[in-house]
């Protein structure tokens, strides 16, 4: 390991160790060991083994579901829609399963004769989260990765278009927190309100959150995600908002400036696969905190190659 990079390390131990401690939630310091671990590893055999296993998964739980081993928890929304879980705990957490699948084939087929293939599963698969699901988020991220999976090769070459895409976790971040404090001190709170019943409630939580614990340098300890506003528990479903409170500022900042830095490097070296993938759950995070966790984005470990990047090789002759 050269030195620059054993420096890396070091300070981003030191930090996230910090942070660790405070607020005794192991997501981030976990991230980190797996990101140091991937140096020599082939990630897409990494990619390609979490698509088969959580395949794997979601069949093996289905198949307890039909047979009455699992519960089938069934939701509804705006008192006519059913959603169903298929034996997971929640209709949102299939849906991720399902997401992030679709997101490991379409990396692993993107460069490949197969890409049609993996952008018909994504239509499928958007068609049975909407019918059986309604898993918004998971929607809307499908959706997303459809449309940049056509636009983000035709951008290449605008630097405008590269370094939008590239900095929106921090355009996130501050979307995310400004519309906390527009709730907090009730600007043009009429819109807010109804803002806040599309997004499920989430504006207000985030509000309560940001209410009871604040933002500081190294975050926060969550007493079980709960802001006690209400008698049962309820969860932070904003990756930026919960990395701000729960992780502080200084993981906030490294961990979206690394996201930030992968994105631009993919597109610079006409990668977009990565840049697409990493992009939709940059948006994902916008309504749930898969974004930040490695079970659910394995494409973080990518940002190992910027710890370990390369120096890059001049070459002069000599006369």
């Amino acid at each position: 390991i050269k030195k620059n990079n054993l420096l890396v390390i070091i300070i981003l131990t030191i930090f996230t160790f910090i942070s660790m401690k405070i607020t005794e939630g192991t997501a981030i310091w976990n991230l980190i060991l797996f990101v140091i671990s991937a140096r020599e590893i082939n990630l897409k055999k990494v990619i390609k083994f979490d698509m088969i296993t959580k395949s794997i998964i979601m069949v093996i739980i289905y198949l307890l579901y039909l047979n009455g081993l699992t519960e089938n928890v069934i939701i509804f929304r705006d008192e006519y829609i059913s959603r169903y879980s298929f034996g997971f705990g929640h209709p949102n957490t299939f849906s991720v399963y399902l997401m992030s699948v679709c997101l490991d084939f379409l990396y692993l087929t993107f460069d490949t004769k197969y890409k049609k293939i993996s952008y018909i599963f994504i239509i499928l698969s958007i068609l049975f989260i909407y019918t059986f699901c309604n898993s918004r988020s998971s929607i809307y991220t499908l959706i997303l990765v459809l449309l940049f999976s056509f636009v983000i090769p035709l951008i290449k070459n605008n630097k405008v278009a590269k370094f939008s895409l590239s900095n929106l976790p921090f355009i996130f971040m501050i979307l995310s927190f400004g519309l906390t404090i527009m709730y907090k001190y009730k600007k043009v709170f009429t819109f807010m309100v109804s803002l806040n019943e599309v997004l499920s409630n989430r504006i207000f939580l985030m509000s309560e959150f940001y209410n009871r614990y604040s933002i500081s340098l190294f975050g926060n300890l969550f007493i079980d995600y709960n802001t006690h506003s209400t008698s049962t528990s309820s969860v932070l479903d904003n990756a930026y908002m919960l990395l701000l409170i729960k992780f502080g500022i200084i993981i906030t900042f490294i961990l979206l400036y690394a996201i930030s830095k992968r994105v631009r490097k993919g597109l610079d070296e006409k990668n977009f696969a990565i840049a697409i993938c990493l992009t939709a759950f940059v948006f994902f995070g916008l309504m749930e905190n898969g974004m930040i966790i490695l079970f659910y984005n394995p494409f973080l470990l990518f940002l190992a190659d910027l710890i370990f990047k390369k120096n890059k090789e001049v070459k002069i002759n000599e006369n």
